[in-house]
């Protein structure tokens, strides 16, 4: 509480006086006050609404929702009196009504505001008394040139002075009653119980299994690998305070197809001669070896099946048939012992996609069994000796194994400080280790003699006594004989120098395929984004029903438009963290595995959004359009935020950020596109904002085409009555001025109460707002530019984070993934 008072009284300072309000030290405290216990309520509310659901995306739903209703009906937006009954209770029950309504008395109680805008002034009434005239302000007495500040919130709003401490004390009972509510269901409510959502696929029909056990049973074999992966001279130098210092010199290793080799020690980027039988490394390295991240990251909504399939179909050579693809995942999915379960673990999946991807040289695992228990450990490498039977070369990092672990290796290379050693106890012992004792693991006992154990010591010179010693003309002579043996048959695969296996039309097909798949089984998001615009429109449109032909009306449609664009902010809280999930998927696994291009990524995402944003704007607008009465479509506008959210989203490191930052930008977008305020009543510094809110050219697309050429009549509180001059009727003293500034009189032939409607067609109104029905067309063509300019941010955004400008000398930071 101490830091957000402190966050509310630096925000009041700055609101509270560059917007001009009364210089006064008790105003002024009650607007802090209001503020502080507000935001505090609010706070309550949303703890609240979290305490009662298990899901971020329900949560996202109802409270965008709940802050709808509790804005619209807090008295402002629509006043009190023009409230339809049905929903007129909300007012009653928001806090944010009785804090407008406080601030509001407190800031007109007692103030005195001339009339701007005198009924029958200008030229050709230069000399009328001010008997004749009339303010046209609601609230203005008849003969006088000014406003009330009391009477101009009392008569259109209700809002009385005299509700301010009453109004504070019910604020207080709100924030009371919601943290109440708050622990009440954090202490009783179970949200992990039996009934949570989980997401369940489908069991195989008969024929589907009998055909995959067929594929399984086919002679199917795993490709014998021949190629063997070899290193010389390799040297590992790091800097540290500015000094170079060198941890591994002059290395030399190999791994062999067919063998499980453990790697073990100090690790890093190397340099130094790298060959496949006997070659440099060339450009199809990277499509002939598979690598296996420490991580497991994986989308929830597709099974393994799928995901191998996945893997297969984009990483093994175009050319080979579908069904062949199909059948190798059949059989890897056999090895990998996930026939029944899609919900197989998570490890077992990612060693699974490298392997569909058939690599011909090397299966390179990153620490394997880190994370998991003892007996899943051993399952692991397990699997991977299995792998590695099928003539699969297989290294992996691994880091202090029991001895139970390590004995499933069939060779290991443990890295020291200055040179490389081989296996086995033996060796140690034989050059003057103390032995092992029987109860010790021989994985730490190794990491110990070398100085990467706990105590970091190294007990003899053991890179010397590797140099000297007869293992290491032994290994020298394996490698030259392994590198002479193939490099007499090595031939570069020219099929395999292109970085993707599939053409981009291929990759898109897949990808596309995949992004509608995850749709259809995301139940919240798609449950989420079907409520909030199936109730959200409905709300909105029976709280602006049938709508009169009155001023007040006019501005109704207007907040009602100004609601359906607060009602897309809350899609875009759904829809960023989906798609930064993606990002991560691809970010920390896909790209660099070369499945699919980044404009692949960029396509499919943008695909997949729009015919559900079409469906779900037309169930909105379906709500929407018949209670209100507009006519026009507001596809445009789903186009706009879906973009929009994916621009802020692909920019941001996290999604809080993400929802910062569209926070930020939206409330920029929506403040200066002149619903709140007119442009003609807009500091002229803020002009600019005004022309380069989407926003602006929407709404003013949706009013003219919805309100063009509508007759006005005023409500009797909307009527502005004047006194004509004895003998005078009202048309004879003010028609002419009446048809110059497209009013109306209502009684022309009276000769006194003449009621005058500032509005006699709504075209007046929308031009007040800087509106015309002629533009409507230009309009539309301004709202397509900015979803150009969000897809172009997306694309850029994209590119500079994925690919392959270093964004580290701008000060930028790559995204990291998480597990």
């Amino acid at each position: 509480m101490p830091p957000k008072a402190l966050n509310i009284l630096i925000f009041s300072v700055i609101v509270y006086f560059m917007t001009g309000l009364k210089r006064e030290v008790g105003p002024f405290f009650l607007f802090v006050v209001f503020t502080y216990v507000t935001t505090l309520t609010m706070t309550a509310w949303f703890r609240l609404l979290v305490g009662l659901v298990n899901t971020i995306e329900l949560a996202f739903v109802i409270a965008g929702l709940s802050v709808l209703p509790l804005a619209i009906y807090g008295g402002y937006a629509i006043p009190r009196p023009s409230m339809h009954p049905w929903f007129k209770w909300i007012s009653y029950i928001s806090p944010i009504f009785y804090t407008v309504e406080a601030l509001m008395a407190v800031e007109f109680h007692g103030r005195e505001a001339p009339c701007q805008s005198l009924v029958l002034s200008g030229s050709g009434y230069e000399d009328v008394s001010v008997v004749n005239q009339a303010c046209a302000v609601v609230g203005a007495k008849l003969g006088n040139s000014f406003v009330l500040g009391d009477d101009y919130i009392d008569i259109p709003f209700g809002y009385q002075y005299s509700h301010v401490w009453r109004n504070l004390g019910i604020c207080f009972v709100f924030f009371v009653a919601f943290t109440f509510l708050y622990a009440f269901t954090i202490e009783f409510m179970k949200l992990d119980d039996a009934t949570s959502n989980h997401m369940v696929f489908r069991k195989p029909t008969p024929s589907q299994s009998n055909d995959r056990e067929k594929a399984s049973e086919q002679t199917l074999e795993l490709q014998p690998n021949q190629d063997v992966f070899c290193w010389k001279h390799v040297n590992y130098d790091i800097q540290i305070k500015g000094e170079n210092r060198r941890l591994l010199q002059d290395v030399q290793g190999y791994v062999e197809p067919g063998k499980l080799t453990a790697l073990m020690g100090a690790s890093g980027a190397v340099s130094g001669n790298i060959t496949v039988n006997g070659v440099p490394l060339s450009g199809d390295f990277t499509r002939r070896t598979g690598y296996c991240m420490q991580q497991d990251i994986h989308m929830e909504e597709m099974t393994v099946r799928e995901a191998l399939q996945f893997s297969a179909m984009l990483r093994q050579p175009e050319d080979t048939p579908a069904s062949h693809k199909l059948a190798y995942v059949e059989k890897i999915i056999s090895l990998l012992k996930v026939d029944e379960y899609a919900d197989a673990p998570r490890k077992r999946t990612t060693i699974g996609l490298e392997f569909v991807a058939r690599p011909s040289l090397l299966l390179f695992l990153d620490e394997p069994a880190s994370g998991l228990d003892s007996q899943s450990a051993i399952s692991i490498v397990q699997l991977l000796g299995d792998l590695s039977d099928a003539a699969q070369a297989i290294l992996c990092t691994i880091h202090q194994p029991s001895s139970t672990l390590l004995a499933h290796f069939d060779r290991l290379l443990l890295l020291a400080r200055g040179g490389v050693k081989r296996e086995v106890l033996a060796y140690f012992e034989q050059y003057g280790a103390p032995p092992c004792p029987a109860s010790s693991n021989p994985a730490e006992y190794f990491l110990e003699q070398v100085g990467a154990g706990a105590s970091n010591r190294v007990t003899l010179d053991w890179p010397s006594i590797w140099n000297t010693s007869s293992e290491r003309p032994t290994v020298s002579s394996k490698i030259q004989q392994l590198e002479s043996g193939k490099s007499q048959h090595a031939e570069e695969r020219q099929d395999l120098h292109s970085p993707f296996a599939v053409s981009w039309f291929g990759q898109y097909k897949l990808v596309q395929k995949r992004l509608f798949v995850q749709h259809w089984r995301s139940p919240s998001y798609i449950h989420g984004t079907l409520f909030v615009n199936i109730v959200g429109g409905l709300l909105i449109a029976f709280t602006f029903y049938k709508e009169s032909a009155m001023i007040q009306g006019l501005q109704n449609r207007m907040f009602s438009v100004f609601c359906i664009l607060v009602l897309c902010l809350t899609l875009t809280f759904l829809l960023q963290p989906r798609l930064l999930a993606l990002c991560n998927v691809y970010d920390v696994r896909e790209k660099h595995s070369n499945m699919y291009h980044w404009s692949v990524f960029l396509v499919a995402n943008i695909v997949v959004e729009l015919p559900f944003n079409f469906i779900i704007s037309t169930l909105c607008f379906i709500c929407w359009f018949f209670p209100v009465g507009w006519w026009r479509d507001m596809s445009s506008g789903a186009a706009y935020h879906t973009t929009f959210a994916q621009a802020i989203a692909i920019v941001s490191p996290n999604p809080e950020t993400a929802a910062m930052v569209t926070i930020l930008f939206y409330t920029f977008i929506l403040a200066f596109r002149g619903v709140l305020q007119p442009l003609s009543q807009l500091v002229k510094f803020w002009h600019f904002a005004y022309y380069v809110s989407p926003f602006t050219w929407l709404v003013s697309t949706f009013m003219t085409a919805g309100t063009h050429g509508v007759a006005v009549r005023c409500a009797p509180a909307e009527v502005t009555t004047f006194q004509p001059p004895e003998g005078r009727t009202c048309d004879e003293y003010a028609g002419a001025f009446a048809n110059a500034t497209m009013a109306v009189i209502n009684n022309p032939e009276a000769t006194q109460n003449c009621e005058f409607c500032s509005i006699s067609v709504a075209d007046a109104y929308l031009s007040s707002l800087n509106m015309d029905y002629g533009d409507r067309w230009r309009n539309i063509g301004f709202l397509t530019v900015y979803i150009v300019f969000n897809v172009l941010i997306f694309t850029a955004g994209l590119y500079l984070h994925s690919y392959p400008i270093s964004l580290k000398k701008f000060g930028f930071k790559k995204r990291t993934g998480g597990s």
